[in-house]
């Protein structure tokens, strides 16, 4: 039952996010041809350091997920509405904090990147506050299963997005349009998630929250911890590129990664419909190694399809979608699908790890994170090296991981053989 319910959310949600990913990719697609190739270079390295920056938005989704879910499970409405209040609260002024400590530092930033002008900086601290309260909304949507309308948010966001991006760089906003473009459909999607959630506010408080409180900290640390290490092994590239790179060369790179990301992006349904279901799951006592196993073969496939399309038309897809000028560096783009798959089925594993409330996978992340950068900043003589040692430190990550989990369900066999067979029946 609950494998069908993960086929048919996984399905809907894929298709959801199959448009509003679309959309986004159109949205690129048009930047990378009203951008010069230095300023799309710029634009997607200061999306790459966004996104690495923005790492506590992740932290707040899962943990908003898992605890929903946890509540939903036990029908403990109260708690939900504590925990959407108690998030909101900590998080505004967090964000405040954040945004004024970022934008002080925001002139250093620049040079590093070699970015003559603080102001699109300015504007990426601006997205950080709200890219830390829309992940409250998301993630009881996600812990609810309320899938239908994370579905539909996806799909406005993305349509919304590119309508602003046009917009925008018509008027000739450059790359600042093109931030700004992101912005716009983040603080309307932060309103209208408020009314598939709005039955909340008609519900009493739960008064007993202070253990879920210390506990939801202690959660949230090696949460933040891991998100930190996963989207600085996904992203650090773009950043580094910028640095050491001319920026003709780092347009390019960015061309390169926008596509190869494709790879890593398209599972992404998979993981929004298998976390609330794992940690259900969990909470009661069923068997979950079920959801991880069809997760990562639906995982394989999608991204086996991307592959393929990769290594036969290389230069007809850059061409097509990212312009003629970025046509001479296509076979970056057959090796970059490849480094990204690994990154994707350890996505799936570090999601299933999170919804067990499981974190020792920590331990392999800090070092493998730390790993990448360090060979990075050595040996980065071409692109071709960079996109190498990515798809070697995400490869190594996985297996390693992989096994663990292995090993775990092995032992979990081994010690209550009639439950493991009641499950697998």
């Amino acid at each position: 039952m609950i494998n069908n319910k993960l086929i048919k959310s996984g399905f809907y949600l894929f298709v959801a996010s199959l448009v509003g990913n679309v959309s986004a990719y159109f949205f690129q697609f048009y930047m990378s041809r009203k951008l010069s190739v230095e300023d799309f270079g710029m634009f997607n390295s200061l999306l790459s350091l966004s996104a690495i920056i923005s790492v506590p938005a992740g932290t707040v989704l899962v943990v908003m997920a898992r605890y929903v879910s946890k509540f939903n499970a036990t029908c403990a409405v109260g708690k939900i509405k504590y925990l959407l209040y108690n998030a909101y609260i900590k998080l505004l002024l967090a964000g405040i904090l954040g945004v004024g400590i970022f934008v002080s530092l925001s002139g250093y930033i620049s040079d590093y990147l070699n970015i003559g002008t603080r102001f699109p900086l300015i504007l990426i601290g601006v997205s950080l506050l709200i890219s830390l309260l829309l992940p409250i909304n998301m993630g009881i949507l996600q812990g609810l299963q309320k899938f239908g309308y994370m579905g539909l948010s996806g799909i406005l966001s993305g349509v919304l997005r590119l309508a602003c991006g046009v917009l925008l760089i018509s008027l000739g906003l450059g790359v600042n349009g093109a931030i700004v473009a992101g912005i716009i459909p983040s603080l309307v999607m932060l309103f209208i998630t408020f009314y598939p959630i709005r039955f909340l506010f008609n519900k009493a408080v739960h008064n007993d929250n202070e253990r879920y409180t210390k506990e939801i900290l202690l959660y949230s640390l090696p949460v933040t911890l891991s998100t930190l290490c996963f989207t600085g092994l996904i992203n650090i590239d773009l950043v580094l590129v910028k640095h050491f790179f001319s920026p003709e060369e780092a347009g390019n790179y960015a061309a390169a990664a926008i596509l190869g990301r494709s790879i890593f992006y398209l599972p992404g349904a998979i993981i929004l419909a298998m976390f609330p279901m794992v940690s259900e799951s969990h909470t009661l006592n069923k068997d979950t190694y079920g959801l991880l196993s069809k997760a990562l073969i639906f995982t394989l496939l999608l991204s086996g399809v991307g592959l393929v399309l990769f290594s036969i038309f290389p230069s007809q897809l850059m061409g097509l979608l990212m312009g003629k000028k970025f046509i001479p560096i296509a076979p970056l783009l057959r090796i970059f699908g490849f480094a990204m798959l690994p990154f994707a089925l350890l996505n799936i594993v570090i999601n299933f790890n999170l919804a067990r409330h499981s974190t020792k996978f920590v331990y392999t992340l800090v070092p493998g994170c730390l790993l990448e950068v360090f060979l990075l900043y050595i040996f980065h003589n071409s692109l071709t090296h960079v996109i190498y040692i990515m798809g070697g430190s995400g490869a190594l990550l996985f297996f390693v991981n992989f096994f663990l989990i292995l090993r775990e369900k092995i032992g979990y066999v081994y010690r209550y053989p009639q439950i493991a067979q009641i499950h697998a029946d």
